[in-house]
């Protein structure tokens, strides 16, 4: 989850605490891998780091059944009580305490997300992070088969070149 448990919740740089993170490290480690300079290792870094939000934004969206896909089992974090994005949206949205939120079930709360627009924002927030994803990607060197740029989204499990039949 994007997230840490409520009982410790800080706020928004938990999303980043996790994914992202893990995605920056993964990104940067295959630029330093492919043998780029710092500055280039800094800009793999940040498409991680944009890419790891925005995965994380769609695996909280799933877990709440907002987009409309059962790909996971839904209400997990929820259940395990973790801080998601998607919460703290509903908290700010509807002014529901942490107290009166732990009482409802994922689903009552899933509701309440569709009700107040949630996923709307989770998809503008998505938006936003792909685009800032795809400024990092234009400031490194060309997309091709076995070139640098294409080693970092292999690092990163996000390039599949095409198979000859």
């Amino acid at each position: 989850p994007a997230v840490l448990e409520l009982r410790g919740a800080s706020g928004g740089r938990s999303i980043e605490l996790k994914t992202a993170r893990l995605f920056s490290a993964a990104a940067e480690a295959a630029a330093i891998l492919a043998g780029f300079a710092l500055p280039l290792r800094r800009r793999a870094a940040g498409l991680g780091r944009e890419l790891g939000l925005t995965f994380q934004l769609r695996d909280d969206m799933l877990d709440y059944g907002l987009e409309g896909r059962e790909t996971k089992t839904l209400g997990q974090d929820f259940r395990n009580r973790f801080l998601t994005l998607p919460l703290l949206f509903l908290v700010r949205a509807t002014g529901i305490s942490w107290r009166a939120l732990a009482r409802l079930s994922w689903r009552e709360a899933a509701r309440l997300m569709r009700e107040e627009g949630i996923p709307a924002r989770m998809e503008e927030r998505r938006a936003l992070h792909l685009a800032r994803a795809a400024r990092c990607f234009r400031g490194l060197p060309a997309l091709f088969p076995g070139g640098p740029a294409a080693t970092i989204l292999r690092g990163l499990g996000l390039f599949f070149p095409a198979r000859a039949k």
